[in-house]
């Protein structure tokens, strides 16, 4: 006999819509905002009702529409709750029209400037360092290197190892996160092994050593060491200064 089927729970349920809600971006969060903030009105405005009565004596149920729609433009500023219905009522349409539209450029900018930390986040831009090291790849066994690197530059002011990988920056940084590197800074920055924009990111022209490490685990790791060899004679080539 076959089970029955799940039924969702509410809580459950109230999550799959606030998710469904949320994935609507800012139309959806303005909506959440709206609604989530009348309901409570809905609850606040009898029990704030009732304490004026009870301290004043005064007030008819009838004050009540009227007292939560005044609570409700106050809050969100979409008119002054006064007046005719009507004015009133044209009064809400613009400042909604205006919220939405404030709403929308702030978006658009929260958007960007996110945007533009995820990336420096993620990729990061050239560093600033002289006589580092530079790691080529990345692997299980950049941990022992970078352990032996740390020690070494023990005696060394702001000491610099810069990795260059295809793995990924936060992905490598999670990695290294708990490695013994005291003392000697570790940066690391995304790109390929034959690009000499991706050389000049980790600023290899004025590094003291250069390790090709390469990704020791995959099938084509041969391969990618000698590609990478390759890449550094061209760019030895068009970058005189360069000693590694």
């Amino acid at each position: 006999m076959a089970a029955p089927p799940h039924r969702p729970t509410t809580r459950e349920t109230l999550k799959y819509y606030f998710d469904e809600l949320m994935g609507k971006g800012l139309v959806g969060l303005l909506t959440f905002v709206f609604v989530g903030t009348a309901l409570i009105l809905l609850v606040l405005t009898p029990l704030l009702w009732g304490l004026t009565k009870l301290v004043t004596g005064a007030g008819t149920l009838g004050e009540l529409p009227v007292l939560y729609w005044q609570q409700l433009v106050t809050v969100f500023r979409l008119g002054e709750g006064e007046g005719a219905w009507t004015e009133q009522f044209g009064a809400f349409l613009l400042a909604l029209l205006a919220l939405l539209f404030s709403g929308a450029i702030f978006g658009a900018v929260v958007r960007d400037i996110s945007g533009r930390t995820m990336k420096y986040i993620n990729q990061g831009g050239p560093i600033i360092a002289q006589g580092h090291t530079v790691i080529l790849g990345w692997s299980g066994l950049g941990h022992r290197l970078l352990t032996e690197l740390a020690a070494a530059n023990e005696n060394q002011h702001k000491a610099v190892v810069a990795i260059l990988t295809a793995t990924g920056k936060a992905r490598t940084e999670e990695d290294i996160a708990h490695d013994a590197t005291a003392g000697t800074r570790v940066l690391v920055r995304p790109g390929t092994m034959n690009k000499a924009s991706s050389f000049d990111l980790v600023r290899l022209s004025d590094a003291r050593k250069v390790v090709v490490l390469g990704d020791w685990g995959s099938p084509g790791y041969d391969e990618e060491v000698i590609t990478t060899l390759l890449a550094l004679a061209r760019y030895r080539e068009a970058h005189p200064e360069f000693g590694g």
